[in-house]
């Protein structure tokens, strides 16, 4: 009862959750100090080092993950010198911060010990950023596009929704791809069960920042460096093999393109086959947060729509 009683107490979640996030910070920190990757972090450090040496995006430098994280160097270049460990400790700030913003997520859903527990369970899985990759910059954006979605709404909100939502695609532009394809799933969910369609305001305003950066790489005639850099790089991986006669055989039948999808649909089905490997720990963890993660965008949806149909009656009510 006495244990059960401390979890309820909110100052003890929030000085637990103070402990997990200083861990991170400390362990990610020690980690940028003395295990400096010259492979995965130099692949990030010399584009900015190509750029401070005069070269030109896209065209002189290979962006593989969009200019985003380019440009971020360049700001706070002002302030802190960029450098090996600098850039590899920028990114364990910026997860350590994520996992606040993702127990904030919870909460709005959940109660505050679900959300202590979920944002525990991620930390348990993933400690801290050992690797510079943009990808923890996006995150960290989908992540507050979330939060700020899930308070009322009003213009600020949605148009931080819509700011938060381009930045994760101006970090990492593959990016594009998964959320272009999760708003259409969203929206043909919301539209099967004939509910209002809360995120149009949200998704026009986000196709006006895209448009805007796709005029700006038009205007500096690197729109299709950026596509071939960033989106088109991936049927470069997909296409590579070991087997060139197999490959022959099958570009035959279905072209280069059936290759690339053919292959693309193998490692999926693959990847999902070892979900199924029980005796693996990190699979039950897995499954487990896809069950949790669910279970919140059921519980999202529902209050949504809640709110919305209050909002028709409330509209009714006044005329």
């Amino acid at each position: 009862m006495q244990l059960l009683s401390i979890t309820k107490n909110k100052y003890f979640i929030y000085s637990a959750l103070t402990l997990i996030i200083s861990i991170s910070l400390y362990s990610g920190f020690k980690w940028s100090f003395y295990n400096q990757d010259y492979h995965h972090s130099f692949f990030i450090l010399s584009t900015y080092v190509d750029y401070q040496n005069g070269f030109k995006y896209f065209k002189d430098i290979f962006l593989q993950y969009g200019p985003g994280q380019l440009i971020l160097f360049n700001l706070i270049d002002y302030f802190i010198h960029i450098n090996i460990v600098s850039i590899s400790n920028l990114n364990v700030v910026v997860y350590s911060l994520h996992l606040f913003v993702l127990f904030k997520i919870f909460e709005k859903v959940s109660t505050i010990q679900i959300a202590f527990l979920a944002t525990l369970i991620i930390f348990l899985i993933h400690p801290y950023s050992i690797y510079p990759w943009p990808d923890y910059l996006s995150g960290i954006c989908l992540g507050l596009f979330f939060f700020f979605f899930l308070n009322k709404d009003n213009k600020y909100n949605i148009f931080l929704c819509s700011s938060f939502l381009f930045l994760a695609i101006f970090f990492r532009s593959t990016y594009i791809i998964n959320i272009l394809f999760s708003i259409f799933l969203y929206s043909s969910i919301l539209y099967f069960f004939k509910k209002k369609n809360i995120i149009n305001i949200i998704v026009i305003l986000l196709f006006f920042f895209i448009a805007i950066f796709f005029g700006i790489l038009a205007y500096s005639e690197n729109l299709s460096l950026w596509y071939s850099q960033s989106i088109g790089i991936i049927t470069s991986y997909a296409e590579y093999t070991s087997y060139p006669d197999l490959y022959n055989k099958i570009t035959q039948y279905v072209g280069r393109e059936g290759f690339i999808l053919l292959k693309i649909s193998y490692y999926a089905l693959r990847s999902l086959s070892k979900l199924f490997d029980l005796t693996n720990l990190s699979n039950l963890a897995f499954i487990f947060c896809i069950f949790v993660n669910l279970f919140f965008i059921l519980k999202v949806l529902k209050k949504k729509s809640k709110l919305a149909m209050k909002k028709k009656k409330f509209y009714l009510y006044q005329f």
